[in-house]
């Protein structure tokens, strides 16, 4: 999903940064965290701004919500975050989030591609070689990582790191002191670490392929970005902030997508997730020649992708309108909640973000049965 930065972060010269779309630990803190009280004497952002901070993630599922939760409470601490989930869920702009609701959201926010950081950089640091340095200059290939100093520092994709330049990297950590350009001697590094993985760390570990002081060093505490097809509610407001952002991005004026369009969309599971979402979008509307985009736009952009939804299911979403599609979801949601809390309509209800009142209401709009848990049969 793109995302576009804020006024305080900027790239660094020569550094291969992740399309967007991804300090001092102290264990108090984060049994704070895990107990959900709020830690004293942490940063406080007006209430204004921190919700417009948590709103650049859209969705209002459940799982959006808990994970926001986590954002909120470990932002303003000065201990190391490891963001995971499947590629394009949006853990770069978690990320990102969790910088500007810090103490250090006014400094930079260095965004470094482990799988393109020149070997060089770790040994500079730890070596100081200036041999190295002068190599590093002359191939265009220098990180300013002393850029970060008070700021946040995030290492995307670290289970792409090679294990010779994780053992620096630690080293790195360890000393917090970095070798600056031009100088001899080693200054002190204050800087937030951040990191993001795509697949389990844990089973790289047991690989041999990711060392695990390291691993325990950037997990102080972990997030979970859940995947697109784990959160199906939030399908159309996703649709309609990418549409929002995707106009001014080609010069169109989409107003909205077709009930059959969304159909198509809402019977894909997005190995792609928000990502992919975002570029079939776009495909679909540079196909369009109108203002909505057309289940035949959607089905071409995904095709030209090589991908989507299977005949049967497509056949299956002609025969159904939106507003069907959204009360199914619903009634799907509603009957997995009452599930989880054994029928108990007041804890469903607080799971689901509404009142007892209307959850009452949708039970009987559905034909669901409370004491069975499950649709009632008619």
């Amino acid at each position: 999903m793109v995302e576009f930065q804020n006024p305080g972060t900027f790239n660094l010269r020569g550094a291969a940064l992740e399309p967007e779309t991804d300090r001092i630990e102290s264990r108090p803190a984060i049994e704070k965290i895990e107990h959900g009280d709020r830690p004293s004497g942490v940063h406080a952002l007006n209430d204004a701004d921190r919700v417009k901070a948590l709103a650049r993630f859209v969705g209002r599922s459940e799982s959006v919500r808990h994970m926001k939760n986590l954002i909120e409470r470990v932002a303003p601490l000065e201990v190391s975050v490891l963001i995971t989930g499947p590629s394009g869920s949006g853990k770069t702009l978690v990320a990102d989030i969790i910088h500007s609701l810090s103490k250090r959201s006014k400094r930079p926010f260095i965004k470094l591609n482990c799988a393109s950081i020149p070997e060089e950089i770790f040994g500079l640091a730890q070596s100081g070689s200036q041999k190295g340095l002068a190599d590093a200059i002359k191939n265009n290939a220098r990180l300013e990582i002393e850029a970060a100093h008070k700021g946040t520092l995030l290492f995307n994709k670290i289970t792409e790191m090679p294990l010779k330049m994780q053992r620096r990297l630690l080293g790195l950590l360890e000393n917090k002191t970095i070798l600056k350009a031009g100088a001899e001697n080693a200054v002190p590094m204050d800087v937030r670490i951040l990191s993001t993985a795509n697949g389990n760390l844990q089973d790289q570990i047991n690989k041999g392929a990711f060392r695990e002081d390291l691993y325990y060093r950037m997990n102080a505490f972990s997030i979970q970005v859940p995947s697109l097809k784990e959160r199906p509610e939030d399908l159309p407001e996703l649709i309609e902030h990418l549409i929002g952002r995707i106009n001014p991005l080609l010069g169109r004026n989409i107003s909205r997508i077709s009930e059959r369009a969304f159909g198509v969309l809402s019977s894909y599971e997005w190995p792609g997730n928000v990502r992919e979402l975002q570029n079939a979008l776009q495909s679909a509307a540079i196909l369009s020649d109108g203002s909505i985009i057309s289940e035949r736009e959607v089905l071409g952009a995904l095709r030209k992708r090589g991908k989507g939804p299977g005949k049967a299911a497509l056949g299956a979403e002609k025969k159904i309108s939106l507003k069907e599609a959204v009360q199914e979801l619903e009634k799907k949601l509603i009957i997995e909640a009452m599930e989880k809390t054994g029928g108990v309509q007041t804890e469903a209800a607080k799971m689901l973000a509404l009142s007892p009142k209307n959850l009452w209401k949708k039970i009987h709009k559905h034909n669901i049965s409370r004491e069975t848990k499950s649709p009632a049969r008619t």
